[in-house]
């Protein structure tokens, strides 16, 4: 984990096979995680629990102990961060074996008065994952209270390659927090067949080649995608301009927005970050004549709940609002029931290195259990204009095969204004 990169490096194996269905485990589910109460201490170092180890990086002082109280135990554990510039602090559990293809729910009780990033880090089998080696991405953040345990607890997917999984309460400010009662269990999904498999296009940072390159594409399948506009590139070299927006509009394309200066919203003071959303879609609302946007992406991952609370002053509210996942949630795979949060939507980072056979293996998987898959875009450039090398701009013919995939596997498209009304309607 690095400062100043993104948390969700978009992990997928070459060989990626997904499970075609998602059984339910008989009986209750196993905990993963050992010592997950943190009860039992080290034999070596009673200073800490068994199975567990503090961690820190950055410019911060941190300060971690091995508290006697804890959620309806005697012991949890804690941390203090203070004169923080930078990094992160966090109580790590061994990480734990899982098997890919299947779904897993994540609890534990917080408290403390810092929001804490909740972190998955994913270890991948060799030649598979990102680079071969391993990724981390964030689910929903925590928000704790002081003097008040508070349950956290989130769903995610495990796809075929991972090994293992470590999942952390990573403090990135100063203040404490406390954290106990851990729990990592495969879940027990059912499969709701009322609702419709459904992939959403996004495309992002008002690149023109999206346009030139890409939509010709979908027309032939009357596809339409969500634009994500930063404002403040409006009319750049290489990128869209206020006409573009007008007739993307007016052809079926949903207008979207991504902020002013694509600033890390998470690191502004709250005039700054209101100034960042509500300029952004005073402007776009403006060239298209009327109050239009109803989605928006916080760029770089930058979430916090500040940015949550501007964001349904914007009118950001759940019927509308559109974000990449926690905190630009690069490998949050797919939207269900189980993990839906309409300020938190979760996408996959359509690289160079997605191919078809791992398209297709992600795409069984939503069509199997009947779930809402976006995919992100960037730049859709000439095939003779790249190479690849694992950035997010992906070759046109590559595209081409994409949308035919999509197409053929019989999925329905949507814009993500009209995915999100009918998710929350089902």
């Amino acid at each position: 984990m690095q400062r100043g990169k993104p948390w969700g490096l978009f992990a997928i194996a070459t060989h990626l096979v997904l499970l075609s269905a998602i059984c339910a485990a008989p009986g209750r589910a196993q905990n993963l995680i050992l010592n997950p109460g943190v009860e039992t201490p080290d034999s070596n170092d009673p200073q800490v629990p068994e199975h567990w180890r503090s961690y820190s990086y950055g410019q911060n002082n941190v300060t971690f102990s091995y508290d006697h109280t804890g959620h309806n135990s005697s012991r949890s554990v804690r941390l203090v961060v203070q004169n923080y510039e930078d990094g992160g602090a966090t109580w790590q559990h061994d990480p734990v074996a899982v098997t890919g293809g299947k779904f897993y729910t994540f609890s534990a009780y917080v408290t403390g008065n810092i929001e804490a990033h909740v972190v998955i880090r994913q270890e991948w089998t060799a030649n598979s994952g990102f680079y071969g080696t391993g990724d981390s991405y964030q689910l929903k953040q925590a928000h704790s209270s002081t003097g008040k345990w508070s349950k956290y607890t989130d769903t995610f997917f495990v796809p075929e390659g991972v090994s293992t999984v470590r999942v952390m309460f990573v403090a990135m400010a100063n203040g404490s927090l406390s954290v106990d009662d851990f729990s990592l269990e495969q879940s027990s999904y059912s499969v709701n067949s009322g609702r419709t498999p459904t992939v959403s296009i996004m495309a992002d940072d008002n690149w023109s080649n999206f346009k030139t390159n890409a939509l010709p594409i979908m027309d032939q399948y009357g596809y339409k995608a969500t634009f994500y506009i930063q404002t403040g590139r409006l009319g750049e070299a290489w990128t869209l301009n206020a006409d573009d927006l007008i007739a993307l509009r007016a052809a079926g394309h949903e207008i979207a927005a991504h902020t002013e200066s694509h600033a890390d919203l998470s690191l502004l003071d709250r005039d700054e970050a209101w100034d960042e959303i509500q300029d952004s879609v005073d402007m776009l609302n403006g060239i298209l004549g009327g109050d239009f946007v109803t989605d928006f992406a916080t760029p770089l991952g930058g979430h916090s709940a500040l940015v949550d609370d501007l964001l349904r002053d914007c009118g950001f509210d759940g019927m509308g609002q559109c974000a990449f996942g926690s905190n630009r949630n690069l490998s949050g795979w797919f939207n269900y029931p189980e993990n839906y949060s309409p300020l938190d939507i979760r996408t996959v980072a359509m690289k160079d290195t997605i191919y078809l056979p791992e398209l297709r293996a992600i795409l069984q998987v939503a069509k199997d259990n009947h779930l809402w898959v976006t995919l992100t875009y960037h730049q859709v450039a000439n095939d003779s204009d790249i190479k690849p090398t694992g950035t997010t701009t992906v070759r046109t013919g590559i595209f081409r095969q994409q949308m035919a995939l999509i197409h053929d596997m019989g999925f329905r498209v949507v814009v993500v204004d009209q995915a999100l009304r009918e998710f929350i309607k089902n």
